[in-house]
């Protein structure tokens, strides 16, 4: 049996900076490295299993990895977690198990809570096999390696979480191993090529790829003329639109910044219109966080900054340059808007501006975002998910990431 090593610390949210990273391993684990990205940050070698690391005042994301070592010196346990990626407050395994050339499917969960599963649907190459939360074995019949097979399964927890996790296997793809499916945001530019994406060392072919609603979410600086919530032609943006309030509010026991959803009939119209926020204004903060809300969802995605009349100062510790460079990063397109006129000071920290101070430039720039989001897809890749994020693609390829 392998020995017990877990990450005491969990970064959930926007991470940067020093970070106390705390370690939990029983008595087998004689001495623990701590690395981040694959470069070594500490070596422990007695409780407490403890130590700094520095993430840097540029956001980005990032895996750190805590590996255990026994008296002999090979490896006993390991964990790992991602940081400034989207972290679920559920997160669930499918096992497979093969005797001869019948396969099944275990299932393995945990909720931040300990909750039990409410509902779950597993499905096997698309067609549903089982619909109990059990972890039970689930036969998948008899299957060869000779294609790709894909194994999913839909979670839903208390108060709302949902989970879905995906494996694939078969053909180039490691039973023994199963292939982790991460959703990358690309940009469709022609139909072929489609096996030209490199991640983690290897040439992929998307397994899946949607085209599902976009969700745009709406940072709000200052006022905005009166013109701005009339309904015009040309500005209409079919999405989810979404306000982000830029003050962090505790609800529930958790620290976030408040979201307000758009009735689809609104859209852009409403999300534009200036909302009264008290307290520490944390522009910058709030327009990260959203990002990562927006990987978590899986949806093609933007975020749109709008600077209105007396616009405030932004309180946030963290650099808007850094945030604009973590959104680039990780897919998500930023877009910032002024209504009142250029604002050429602001780009080294925020990059270009657009100047949206007449009801022609709105409907110009509301037409660029709406060309961006109608050329986005989300690619179903088969690899982990900092390799998928780090993805490139060749100049002739049908699907670009997004993610620099």
């Amino acid at each position: 049996m392998l020995a017990e090593l877990v990450f005491l610390s969990r970064f959930l949210g926007v991470t940067f900076g020093p970070q106390l990273v705390m370690l939990k391993a029983d008595a087998d684990v004689q001495r623990i490295e701590v690395r981040r990205d694959g470069e070594r940050i500490a070596s422990l070698i007695k409780p407490p299993w403890q130590t700094q690391v520095d993430f840097g005042r540029d956001l980005g994301p990032y895996e750190v990895t805590a590996i255990g070592y026994g008296a002999n010196g090979t490896e006993v346990a390991r964990d790992s977690q991602l940081v400034n990626l989207a972290r679920p407050a559920a997160e669930a395994l499918i096992l497979l198990d093969r005797k001869g050339s019948a396969l099944s499917a275990r299932l393995v969960w945990l909720h931040i809570s300990g909750a039990a599963p409410t509902s779950s649907v597993v499905k096997f190459d698309g067609k549903v096999v089982s619909r109990k939360h059990t972890s039970a074995p689930i036969p998948l019949g008899n299957v060869t390696d000779d294609d790709v097979h894909v194994v999913s399964a839909e979670l839903a927890f208390p108060g709302g979480t949902q989970v879905r996790k995906e494996i694939v296997f078969g053909g180039p793809h490691s039973e023994q191993m199963p292939a982790e499916l991460t959703a990358v945001a690309v940009r469709k530019r022609g139909d072929a090529p489609t096996r030209c994406i490199r991640a983690g060392g290897r040439e992929l072919e998307p397994v899946a790829v949607e085209s599902p609603l976009p969700q745009v979410a709406v940072v709000v600086n200052g006022g905005v003329p009166s013109w701005v919530t009339q309904p015009r032609r040309g500005q209409g943006v079919p999405a989810q639109f979404s306000v982000v309030f830029p003050v962090l509010t505790t609800g529930d026991g958790v620290v976030t910044f408040p979201t307000q959803y758009i009735s689809r009939g609104l859209g852009l119209r409403d999300a534009l219109r200036e909302r009264r926020v008290v307290g520490k204004k944390e522009y910058a903060h709030a327009i990260a966080a959203a990002a990562m809300r927006a990987l978590r969802e899986e949806q093609r995605r933007a975020i749109l900054y709008v600077l209105g009349k007396s616009d405030g100062a932004d309180q946030s510790a963290i650099d808007p340059a850094s945030v604009r460079r973590y959104l680039e990063r990780v897919g998500v397109p930023l877009y910032v808007w002024s209504f009142t006129g250029p604002r050429p000071e602001l780009a080294g920290t925020w990059g270009e501006v657009q100047d949206v101070s007449t009801p022609g430039l709105l409907g110009e720039a509301s037409a660029r975002l709406r060309a961006d989001l109608d050329s986005q897809r989300v690619a179903w890749l088969p690899a982990m998910p900092l390799d998928a994020y780090r993805a490139t693609a060749s100049e002739d390829c049908a699907y670009m990431p997004l993610a620099k």
